[in-house]
């Protein structure tokens, strides 16, 4: 084999070696983009809905009750969720308080037990969306300060 033959077999080992590994990373790449892009689309659905009414167990779109809100912005986004409070919060993956992100959803009890009473959904920043309760609309809120019982992710 001359000098010539072996750099070149050399280098296109070294090439195929490298696409192969970039190919691993952009595959991880684009499965975090998925993920990101569908937590920008059930933030921006969140938003759009601020201004609409609280009204017990109503599925959208012009009044919502605080599960039913969940369960509205994510089929928006193309994901079929529960619409029970109960189901959301036992159907996806626990997350840390300090681990959360937009798209995640939230649970508080006005009790301040496990047994969620309301939710949200947040957005980043320390802030979710939610429909809080009769006479009041769909609105941004804090998350501090609120009886937390938990979040869940389903958007993986």
């Amino acid at each position: 084999m001359t000098k010539r033959d072996w750099i070149r077999k050399s280098t296109i080992g070294l090439l195929l070696s490298t696409s192969l590994l970039l190919g691993g990373q952009v595959g991880q790449a684009a499965s975090y983009s998925q993920n990101s892009a569908m937590s920008e689309t059930i933030v921006h659905t969140a938003k759009s809905l601020i201004g609409k009414d609280y009204q017990y167990k109503a599925e959208g779109p012009e009044s919502f009750g605080s599960a039913q809100f969940a369960t509205y912005v994510y089929k928006q986004a193309g994901m079929r969720i529960a619409n029970t409070m109960t189901a959301l919060y036992s159907g996806g993956t626990p997350v840390g308080r300090n681990e959360l992100q937009a798209g995640d959803l939230l649970f508080f009890s006005s009790s301040g037990g496990s047994k969620p009473t309301y939710m949200g959904i947040y957005i980043g920043g320390g802030l979710m969306v939610h429909a809080p309760r009769p006479g009041d609309v769909v609105r941004i809120a804090k998350i501090s300060g609120r009886p937390y019982a938990g979040a869940v992710r389903i958007a993986d």
